[in-house]
């Protein structure tokens, strides 16, 4: 018998839940998503007794169009999980995602009155936040955040409204008090403690993501163009602009070097235009994973093109390398603060973000022997599997919460 009870409170709602509200919604929390379940994943392979509260990780109205999320309840992954109900217009949503997970912990505890209670936060956000330690200071419930994302670095996608900024702002302010008064951190980047005095003191402990272990290579097709490939958010701030200008010189250099490109974003507009006038970039649109990996099939290189000198990347570790070393298919990247240099035997690396270092590393990789290229590329994959999968990166997390010593079941 479990004489432990979790419970992880955030966004991770059922996937056909997920599917239907996504598909209207302007910023899709795909990634965030991927990470979230692993979470859930590893807890479940490390046989914790988990239950789950969850709520839609809906765009404020109108961004996505629903207005009022309902309850529901279901299972994910094997584990019994809630979705609570909540308003989706700015300010009300916090309100009623807060009442709403009072109601919830009530009954928990309740339920598991008689085992050792413990509470897992996925992302720092204020309404689960504050119940959370209304029921640490009542009931003495450690409660512990992971941080996939600083809130200060969450503003990507589009313009905002000033309102909303100062909203923003405030809630920030707000998180970082209370994040200092709860019991330990899960962050993706040391830096994210080591520069905040308030959270300095905390237990913490870094996973910067992980994988699903299960995962298979990508199948291969035999091609005779040179395919980069780019999958994600079609923004500004993750290098995008700078990797459409790069693939406009190519086109002059090499027309069997093309740019393929899925995702969402504010900059999709501007790739339509520019499918049309250049033959070597192609937009894809929006799809689900499946059919990001058929596609990949297709794929003689992965890009990330963040710029390593914007503040939010040293605070942030981007789940795609992930994804992509998985993947077993050679990766060009720039090289980012936030990645530990364990990867760095794995990855190719660009001299910079902007499109002439783009150009230039794309150039030097085509040089490069296909064998050398893939053989990197599977030891990235053998590395992710056997040292970043859920299993692994979560009982380090277990670790910090009841102790190496202690046992759990």
């Amino acid at each position: 018998m479990n004489k432990y009870s979790f419970l992880q409170i955030g966004f991770f709602v059922g996937d056909d839940d997920f599917k239907e509200n996504t598909k209207n919604d302007i910023y899709p929390q795909v990634a965030a998503r991927k990470l979230e379940g692993r979470f859930v994943d590893g807890f479940k392979k490390n046989n914790i007794f988990l239950t789950l509260l969850s709520f839609f990780p809906a765009s404020n109205f109108p961004g996505n169009k629903r207005v009022f999320f309902g309850y529901k309840c279901g299972i994910a992954n094997g584990i019994l999980n809630y979705s609570y109900p909540f308003i989706n217009i700015i300010g009300i949503k916090h309100i009623t995602r807060f009442f709403s997970c009072l109601l919830f912990l009530a009954l928990w505890h309740f339920e598991n009155r008689n085992s050792i209670k413990k509470i897992v936060i996925y992302s720092v956000h204020s309404p689960f936040v504050l119940a959370a330690l209304i029921f640490k200071f009542l009931f003495h419930t450690s409660t512990y955040v992971i941080i996939p994302d600083l809130p200060t670095h969450m503003n990507f996608g589009g313009k905002r409204s000033k309102i909303w900024g100062l909203l923003k702002k405030l809630d920030s302010k707000f998180i970082d008090f209370l994040i200092s008064r709860t019991s330990g951190i899960s962050v993706v980047s040391r830096s994210m403690v080591v520069e905040n005095v308030k959270w300095r003191t905390l237990p913490y402990l870094v996973i910067e993501g992980m994988i699903d272990a299960s995962a298979g290579a990508i199948a291969k097709n035999i091609v005779e163009k040179k395919v980069f490939f780019y999958a994600g958010g079609l923004n500004a701030e993750y290098g995008v602009q700078s990797l459409l200008s790069a693939f406009q010189v190519l086109s002059e250099v090499d027309e069997d070097v093309e740019l393929w490109l899925c995702g969402k974003g504010e900059l999709v507009s501007d790739i339509e235009i520019l499918t049309n006038k250049y033959k070597n970039i192609r937009y894809f649109g929006y799809l689900s994973q499946p059919d990001i990996d058929r596609l990949m099939g297709d794929v003689f290189c992965l890009m990330n093109c963040r710029n390593p000198n914007d503040d939010f990347v040293k605070y942030s570790f981007p789940s795609k390398l992930l994804e992509y070393l998985v993947s077993g298919i050679p990766i060009l990247t720039t090289k980012l603060p936030g990645v530990p240099n364990e990867y760095d035997e794995y990855l190719n690396y660009l001299d910079g973000s902007d499109s002439g270092c783009i150009v230039e590393g794309v150039m030097k990789i085509l040089q490069q022997n296909d064998e050398y290229l893939l053989q990197k590329a599977s030891r990235g994959r053998d590395f992710v599997l056997s040292k970043k999968n859920s299993k692994i990166q979560i009982s380090k997390f277990i670790d910090l919460i009841i102790g190496k010593d202690d046992k759990y079941v």
